[in-house]
């Protein structure tokens, strides 16, 4: 293992390669910190284990620079920023989550896909619920279009429509 301060250069399997100043090595975990360079808050964390090739560039000592940002202290976290990042972190993992339909066909999920670009949509076990008053029905054609109670007839029309052009665009695919 290089000593910090180190000019290191790793690549990956991949062919993907970092290359700069050793800043900090996680021994447990097997991971190399390399700064980008010239980028004060860009980093670049290599797993070691995983490395295909790694090339000492330098061996010089650790410069000024480097000395003085390993002995600076961390800054204080924002605990009520990293809660809020969280908070919409899962509130879109969740939303992402609503809109896979659970036992469905390729076909139907490739339909609600399309649908939900231009109208709200939603799964109510096999069915595509639209904008809360149209439900789509396996095997989501045009012909199994109805509104809940309350839709009115040109909604229902207009998703069979849409619905219509979207199959024939899905099927055509197939």
């Amino acid at each position: 293992m290089a000593a910090l301060g180190a000019r290191v250069e790793v690549r990956d399997h991949a062919g993907a390669s970092a290359r700069g100043e050793l800043y900090a090595c996680a021994r447990g975990v097997s991971a190399l910190v390399i700064p980008a360079e010239g980028k004060a808050v860009d980093v670049t964390l290599v797993r070691a284990d995983l490395a295909a090739e790694g090339v000492l560039v330098s061996a010089s000592a650790p410069t000024e620079a480097a000395a003085e940002a390993a002995r600076a202290p961390l800054p204080p976290l924002d605990l009520e920023l990293a809660a809020q990042r969280e908070a919409r972190a899962v509130a879109k993992a969740e939303a992402a989550g609503r809109k896979v339909g659970i036992g469905v066909t390729p076909r139907a999920q490739a339909i609600f896909d399309k649908l939900s670009n231009t109208m709200e949509c939603a799964w109510d076990g096999q069915s595509i619920v639209v904008l809360g008053e149209v439900v789509l029905s396996p095997p989501y054609e045009p012909a199994g279009v109805r509104g809940k109670e309350g839709a009115t007839d040109l909604l229902v029309r207009r998703v069979a429509t849409v619905l219509g052009n979207i199959a024939a665009e899905v099927d055509a695919k197939k």
